[in-house]
């Protein structure tokens, strides 16, 4: 694109998204109307520029790439919501009660801070930062985060953002100017508790949203990463076929992304038996029920384009609404296959949107595409979807913000799962993230042989210097992802073949209803040198840690675990026993 052409694409995209941003009459609107109406119109004009202030730093967040506020919001949403909507109640009382002023009609330009105003009205907006998901929503309708477009005019864009913002305010400023000789004091005390009332219905049916949210079954089961007999397998999507047509990493959320521009199709490989991502500690039936979590973002969604790909003959071909796929395969081939794509969907005859579909395949068997209408970003944006396959049905969910169920689909014929991949079919673009697989548990493997009564017999009369209770003293972690479960308690016995059990008494912060006493949190191996073992370690998700971990008794009472992979170390210290 000629730069003439980026700066006029950059120019009006701003200013549309400028508009939009600051043009829902909330109770930022209601604050700067006030605030016109009770001081004058430069007081609401400064209101008005600290708003388009916060909504540009809201936007330079989006367009640059911070995905993990974008992640925390997402896993915060309610709790940030119940308290924006008790900062709105405050502000709704004092907008109640508060006296109209007596400069009503010739406010006095002197007394108006330009700086107190700017500050409030970029506090009052900041303390929402759930404007966020709006933002994304716009960048995403205007295609505001153009692959063609070079970083320098992005510029150009951020700096019409801010004029498309302020032209508003000054447009509604100028308005409510025109009109404030029609307003006395006593209308502008019915106007200030009309305000106040309008604030107050916002922020009861935020507080409403907020405590449901936090209340559903459905948050819990967000909030809660590991089901109670299930063992997470974080998944690593690697690439399967067609390395040298896909994109590139993507590192603002470390996903990786299939653009497709041939014409066969290109695929991440999600999961493989044969590669060793299960556990030994999965029961052998736990790939017959499993839940499989990811994040996908569909950046070839756009119902009107055409994708271009090009074809076994070289022929540059254009394809509508290109299809992505998560396939799942057994150990006898047999394939289930979810395919997804966006398109218009009208579900009256009057009205059309963008809408994702999903059509499920098992057995040369295929559904009815389903569109997922509600509750799903039908942009480029990130979804989350959840596939849950129990018995002879498998389930899906999706949504962005939540996940909602799209419906049960029967299996006609799926074994034991041996793979999962993501498809990408000509002319398709996806990026996978934050990919996850959970199989159940074989309980017996998570439990010591020995009983609670059997460990405090052994530990009372053995003389054997590593067998005891310990409790975590202090650690080191190097490594940002890596996470201190707790500050666990231990019992170390020896079994028969020599090697020592590590089970768990207490102490789980993370994942502690997971944890129960009694259950081994990993093993001690002699390694033929006094007091030091290679460390079997169970992290605080039930799964078995990796690497070349070790252990050493550093004298009677200390005892570190290391974990050079991570960066880490845990240092124990022996309690007396009773």
């Amino acid at each position: 694109m000629a730069p003439i052409e980026s700066i006029l694409y950059m120019m009006w995209r701003g200013l549309a998204v400028g508009v939009l941003i600051s043009a829902p009459m909330g109770p930022v609107g209601m604050l700067c109307i006030q605030r016109t109406l009770d001081k004058g119109r430069k007081a609401g004009f400064f209101t008005g520029i600290g708003v388009a202030l916060s909504d540009l730093f809201y936007c330079l967040l989006t367009g640059f790439g911070l995905s993990f506020i974008e992640d925390f919001l997402h896993q915060n949403q309610n709790i940030i919501q119940l308290f924006g909507s008790m900062v709105l109640v405050a502000f709704a009382i004092y907008m109640i009660r508060k006296s109209p002023s007596s400069s009503l009609r010739r406010p006095v330009p002197q007394n108006v801070s330009a700086k107190k105003n700017i500050l409030g009205g970029f506090l009052f907006t900041f303390s929402n930062p759930l404007i966020i998901f709006l933002i994304i929503g716009l960048f995403a309708q205007f295609n505001f985060s153009a692959p063609e477009i070079k970083g320098g005019f992005y510029a150009v864009g951020y700096v019409f953002i801010l004029a498309g913002a302020l032209g508003w305010w000054y447009g509604v400023t100028y308005l409510i100017e025109k009109v404030r000789g029609r307003f006395n004091m006593r209308s502008m005390k019915r106007l200030n508790v009309g305000i106040g009332i309008v604030i107050l219905v916002f922020a009861g049916i935020g507080m409403g949203s907020g405590i449901i949210g936090l209340t559903s079954a459905e948050a819990h089961g967000a909030r809660n990463d590991l089901f109670s007999g299930f063992m997470v397998h974080r998944l690593t999507p690697r690439y399967a076929s067609g390395a040298d047509s896909v994109g590139a990493v993507d590192d603002s959320r470390n996903a990786r992304r299939l653009a497709n521009s041939g014409w066969r199709n290109v695929s991440l490989e999600l999961f493989d038996v044969g590669l060793d991502e299960v556990s030994a500690d999965c029961r052998a039936d736990s790939l017959q029920s499993f839940r499989l979590d990811f994040k996908a973002a569909n950046h070839s969604s756009h119902p009107g384009r055409r994708y271009v790909y090009t074809d076994s003959a070289s022929v540059r071909r254009k394809v509508k609404s290109p299809p992505w796929s998560l396939v799942a395969v057994d150990e006898q081939g047999s394939e289930m296959r979810f395919e997804f794509y966006t398109a218009e969907y009208s579900p009256t005859p009057l009205s059309s949107q963008a809408t994702v579909f999903a059509r499920f395949s098992n057995d040369g068997l295929t559904s009815e595409p389903r569109p997922i209408a509600d509750g799903i970003n039908a942009a480029d944006g990130l979804n989350h979807f959840r596939l849950i396959r129990e018995g002879e049905v498998v389930s899906l969910y999706a949504g962005d913000r939540s996940l909602k169920r799209v419906g049960e689909f029967p299996i006609a014929r799926f074994g034991l799962l041996r793979s999962l991949r993501i498809e990408a079919s000509p002319g398709s673009d996806v990026s996978v993230c934050d990919a996850a697989l959970r199989l159940a548990i074989d309980p017996g493997s998570r439990r010591s042989h020995l009983s609670e009564e059997e460990i405090a017999y052994r530990l009372r009369h053995s003389v054997d210097p590593t067998e005891g209770r310990w409790r975590l003293l202090d650690h080191t972690v190097d490594d940002p992802s890596a996470r201190l479960g707790g500050d666990y308690t231990v019992a170390i016995v020896r079994r028969p073949d020599g090697d020592y059990e590590i089970v768990y008494l207490g102490g789980a912060v993370i994942s502690g209803r997971a944890w129960q006493p009694g259950m081994l949190k990993g093993l001690l191996r002699p390694t033929g040198h006094e007091g030091v073992y290679d460390l079997e370690w169970r992290d605080s998700e039930g799964l078995t840690l990796r690497g070349r971990l070790t252990a050493q008794r550093e004298s009677i009472s200390i005892l570190t675990f290391h974990f050079p992979e991570l960066g880490s170390r845990l240092r124990f210290g022996r309690l007396e026993e009773p």
